[in-house]
This record gives structure tokens, sequence and C-alpha cells, in this order.
């Protein structure tokens, strides 16, 4: 590791750690945006849950049509379970390299150097091998 910085590169390490951060904050964002959705979605389900019961549904297709939409919102929570891990995923990695450049801008500064804390790597380095999300496809964890 290099004990001094050239001038030059401070500013450009400092422009990058500002468009982390905003990058991350933005995944914050999208994190509640999808949360909103999702309890927007638990919402209807549980409607539909109290309009199904009791209900005697004769026609075959139907009860084909009500199966279809529940097996879509089922797909539609799964695929909110796999964006929320990959955004918290994302921010954390996000967070380390943000953290990282910091350290590496303080380099050669002993003092700061101490007072420097950077954020862990996430563990693995992709918690979602899901490529796609099709009913039927989802796995279940």
């Amino acid at each position: 590791m290099p004990t001094e910085r050239e001038p030059a590169m401070l500013p450009l390490l400092a422009e990058l750690q500002d468009h982390l951060l905003v990058a991350r904050h933005d995944l914050g964002r999208l994190a509640t945006l999808l949360d909103d959705a999702c309890a927007v979605l638990v919402a209807h389900a549980g409607r539909l849950a109290s309009g199904l019961e009791g209900l005697r549904i004769d026609e075959s297709d139907a009860r084909v049509r009500l199966l279809d939409d529940v097996g879509a919102l089922t797909t539609a929570l799964q695929f909110h379970d796999l964006s929320t891990q990959l955004l918290a995923h994302t921010g954390s990695l996000l967070a380390h390299c943000v953290d990282r450049m910091g350290a590496e801008a303080l380099a050669g500064d002993e003092e700061d150097e101490q007072a420097v804390v950077v954020a862990p790597l996430p563990g693995r380095p992709n918690p979602v091998t899901q490529a796609q999300v099709d009913a039927g496809s989802v796995e279940l964890f």
C-alpha cells in the first residue's frame, strides 16, 4: 500500500466515493419502493383470500383462473424477496468500496488511518442464484 497519494488522485477518489454513495442511496430508495409494492400485493392477497372463503366454484375455468392469479401473486412475492436480497448485497458491497476508498485516500496519515472503519465485504459473492422469475421456476428458501 503506498504511503502517499498523488494530489491528482484525491479529487478522483472523492468523486468516485460520492457517486458510490449516491448509488447506494438510490438502491435504498428502490428497496423502499419494492417494499411498498409488496405491501400492496399482500393487502390484495388478504382480500383475495377473504373473498375466496366459502365461495363455491363449480366452473373449472373460473377455478383455473383463480389458481393462476394466486400463482402470479406468489411469484411476485418471491420476486420481492429475491430483489431485496440483491439490493442488500449490493448496498453492502458499495459501502465496503466507499469505506476502502476513504481509507486509501487517508493512507499515509497515520492518525486518521486508525480511525477509518471499513465495512466488511458481504459473505457470499451473490446471495441469489435465480436468473429469472417465472411461475414454477423460483427456488424457495
